[in-house]
Parts: C-alpha cells; sequence; structure tokens
C-alpha cells in the first residue's frame, strides 16, 4: 500500500488532493478515527494549561523554532491534565507527522502543533503550514501510529515565547490536502478555507 500511493504520486503530472487518513492508512496500515466529542473538556483542559504553562517554560529564540519549543509545552500539559498517560509518557516524535503521541482512556491520541500570528485562521493563506513526506523505516517505528484521533492545536502567539491564549484545536480526520510526489502539503487556507469547523475554539485573549 505504502508503494502504491508513492507510485500515484509520482505518476501524476498535477497535484492531487488526498485526505490524512489515506497517508495514514497508506504508510501505517492504521485508521484515523473521528473525534469523539466526550473528550473535548479533556482537550480544553489541555489547551488552557497549554497556555497558563507557556511563561514558566520561556522562550526567548527564533519565531520560527518556537513551535518546536512548544511541543514541549504541550507534553508538560498533557502530563499535567491526563494523569492516565503519566507511566505511558506522552512524547514528542521528532521530525515529521505527527508531533505528540499519548495515550487517554484507552485511546491513542496523535497531536500536530501549529503556531500564527495574530488572525491567522480568520484570514487563510495559501502559506503552508502542515506537511507530510513518505516516511523512512526509522522514522516508521518512532511514530508507530496506532489507530487514533488526530487533532491539529493551533496556538496564537504575539512574538517568540508569547501566546496570546487564543486557539484552535481540529480534527484531522478526513483533513484533505495537495500532494505532488514526495512534496505533500496543506495551507491553513485547506484547513479552515473549506468549511471544516474546529473542535474547540477559545477566541478571548488570556488576562493573566
Amino acid at each position: 500500500m505504502n508503494e502504491g500511493l508513492d507510485y500515484l504520486l509520482k505518476q501524476e503530472p498535477d497535484p492531487v488532493s488526498i485526505t490524512l487518513n489515506d497517508y495514514v492508512k497508506a504508510y501505517y496500515g492504521k485508521n484515523i478515527l473521528k473525534f469523539d466529542p466526550k473528550y473535548e473538556e479533556t482537550i480544553t483542559e489541555i489547551s488552557e494549561k497549554v497556555v497558563e504553562l507557556n511563561p514558566r517554560i520561556p522562550y526567548d529564540g527564533r519565531i520560527n523554532e518556537y513551535g518546536n519549543h512548544l511541543e514541549n509545552t504541550v507534553v508538560a500539559a498533557i502530563n499535567e491534565v491526563c494523569v492516565d498517560v503519566k507511566d505511558l509518557g506522552a512524547m514528542t516524535l521528532g521530525t515529521g507527522y505527527p508531533d505528540i503521541r499519548f495515550k487517554y482512556d484507552n485511546k491513542w491520541f496523535y497531536v500536530e502543533v501549529k503556531i500564527g500570528g495574530p488572525d491567522l485562521w480568520v484570514k487563510p493563506s495559501s502559506f503552508r503550514m502542515f506537511y507530510t513526506s513518505t516516511p523512512k523505516p526509522k522514522v516508521k517505528e518512532r511514530k508507530d501510529i496506532k489507530d487514533g484521533y488526530h487533532l491539529l492545536f493551533h496556538f496564537e502567539h504575539n512574538g517568540p515565547g508569547k501566546l496570546t491564549g487564543r486557539y484552535r484545536i481540529t480534527d484531522l480526520c478526513e483533513f484533505e490536502y495537495q500532494a505532488h510526489g514526495r512534496k505533500q502539503e496543506g495551507s491553513s487556507k485547506d484547513l479552515y478555507g473549506n468549511g471544516k469547523n474546529p473542535v474547540i475554539e477559545r477566541q478571548r485573549f488570556a488576562t493573566r
């Protein structure tokens, strides 16, 4: 199946639309599950905890590396909110999709972490904000994707190390993006400009 998707993308002269479900099924043989609303409260708690912990885990580096730093804050937030995962260990997964995995209520969750400037999702653009690629064997072993939920955590920032407190959490089940050979990319327009609604959204600014 892996070779089938690679072959298809290599043969197509123009970009083709694929879903993240296609990608996970082709390379990992697993299914992306539609997000269950019963977990909204837990995911909201995690998101709020990220905003709370962010000042305690300071960052003063380059803005284009802030997202990588924030992954560690998200892991810390998960391990504070989801007691069940402390023994299993929510963890970052390195370069490539997805960024983080954790197990809660006997279900696997996979998280992609993104940051953006003010109102990025209000005015979706065609700039790349999401990508996948053909995973090498060692990457597949490290990611070890199982059947589970896939979510994109998108936090608004106001400079390196500064979160505004606004965020969107989107279910990536059936997320459609463009693939052209090994180049597989999605933009905020793909994510937010096609009527796909976030499962959780906080539009108010942080007061702390």
